[in-house]
């Protein structure tokens, strides 16, 4: 019997790594050395190390970046002016990011909808609608740099005082890509031209609530806002009648 309670106990202890807890001669300081310890299973004080970070910092950065998009940004000015144009302060959008993602792609799609016509009435001439989408891409495109060049000779002095003259071509370039949808809309729907006729006033008004960022000086705020609004909505107008008429149809 003892024999096989002997036998027993050696088959339990075969698996089990026993070191001793006294010092012998290979190693004196005392316990057994590290490195002839058994490193070969999974060390779980590492495990999901390389796995994606869900913390909320990392959710927090996500969500940032998807809210610093730039039409995600032009959405934020429509349905919150100003909380838009705070977000607009804070994230400090590129320039050439916000033509490239935002008011090239809404320009483009603005021209092309001038070819909705054919749609509805199929006896508009084509050579009528491709004329119409030019004048279109060219009096928001150079409508853009006109007014740039209009704002810096009558507000030079405060754009420079206050640093604004970055935040000056995004506010242009946010203000412009509202209009090109607005007027996209009244080429898609043009049933509902009495309703869609007057969502440029809503660009207006969001252009009203965003001079304040400027930190224009009070006398001057009412009258810089008016210059504003006028050449926002003004010169891309005039530049596409222009276009039309002396454009051969």
């Amino acid at each position: 019997m003892e024999e096989t309670k002997n036998k027993i106990e050696e088959q339990d202890n075969d698996n089990i790594y026993v070191y001793s807890e006294y010092p012998d001669n290979d190693n004196p300081s005392g316990y057994a050395d590290k490195h002839n310890l058994d490193d070969s299973g999974p060390n779980y004080s590492q495990v999901g190390n390389n796995d994606v970070d869900l913390s909320e910092d990392h959710y927090r950065e996500s969500s940032d970046s998807f809210g610093s998009s730039p039409f995600f940004l032009m959405l934020k000015v429509l349905f919150s002016p100003i909380e838009g144009w705070k977000s607009v302060r804070r994230s400090k959008p590129g320039i050439e990011e916000m033509q490239q993602k935002c008011f090239y792609p809404l320009l483009g799609i603005y021209s092309l909808s001038k070819f909705m016509r054919i749609v509805y009435n199929t006896r508009t001439p084509v050579a009528e609608v491709i004329v119409s989408a030019i004048s279109s891409f060219v009096s928001f495109f150079f409508g853009y740099f006109c007014i740039m060049l209009i704002m810096k000779a009558l507000m030079h002095n405060e754009l420079e005082k206050y640093r604004n003259e970055d935040f000056s071509k995004i506010f242009v370039c946010i203000s412009l890509s509202t209009l090109c949808l607005f007027f996209t809309l009244l080429d898609i729907f043009p049933m509902l031209w009495a309703v869609l006729i007057f969502l440029p006033i809503w660009t207006i008004y969001a252009i009203c609530r965003g001079v304040r960022f400027f930190k224009f000086p009070e006398n001057k705020k009412a009258a810089f806002t008016v210059i504003l609004s006028g050449l926002i909505v003004g010169v891309p107008c005039l530049i596409d009648w222009f276009l039309q008429a002396i454009l051969p149809n």
